[in-house]
């Protein structure tokens, strides 16, 4: 098992990144990507942590992998919310068009009675340019609904079809 300084040097000679040392292990920012990550190396293990998604890795190479995976674009992560809490998160490999799950994670209680969505995270950097961005996909028609009834609740702007009253005499 690699020292957390070893780690940080291999870090910042790869990826250029920056690693700042933290009363929890080493916040580390890349360069083209708006996210910061943190890494514990706690418990004879490498655990790689954002907000949303962690992931552990046995040494310093397994990392190096799955950064190289994120970085290129062909490891995405999808995290599942239940209403607007991340409840899950699962590592996808596409390769060949094919999508392989590499590694999933989640809670013991799932908040089952909450509406399900997700969200994907990319962070591609090009090798032709220095920009990344996070990029964020949804299933329109899965936030529609939600949308709708905000809408609707503020009042929107076309009128909302009611069902005529029928007077009883």
């Amino acid at each position: 098992m690699n020292t957390p300084d070893e780690v940080a040097a291999r870090l910042r000679q790869k990826y250029s990144a920056t690693v700042v040392e933290t009363p929890r292990g080493l916040e580390l920012h890349f360069p083209g990507i708006s996210d910061s990550f943190e890494l514990s190396t706690a418990n004879d293990e490498l655990t790689v942590f954002h907000s949303l998604w962690h992931e552990h890795f046995e040494d310093t190479e397994a990392l190096e992998r799955f950064l190289d995976g994120l970085f290129s674009g062909r490891l995405e992560i999808v995290i599942t919310y239940r209403g607007i809490t991340p409840v899950a998160h699962k590592v996808l490999a596409r390769q060949d068009g094919e999508t392989k799950v590499m590694s999933s994670t989640a809670i013991l209680v799932p908040l089952f009675w909450k509406r399900k969505s997700q969200r994907t995270l990319s962070y591609t950097i090009s090798p032709n340019q220095s920009l990344a961005v996070a990029m964020t996909r949804f299933d329109f028609m899965e936030q529609f609904f939600v949308f709708a009834t905000l809408a609707t609740a503020s009042g929107g702007s076309a009128p909302l079809v009611r069902p005529l009253k029928t007077r009883h005499t």
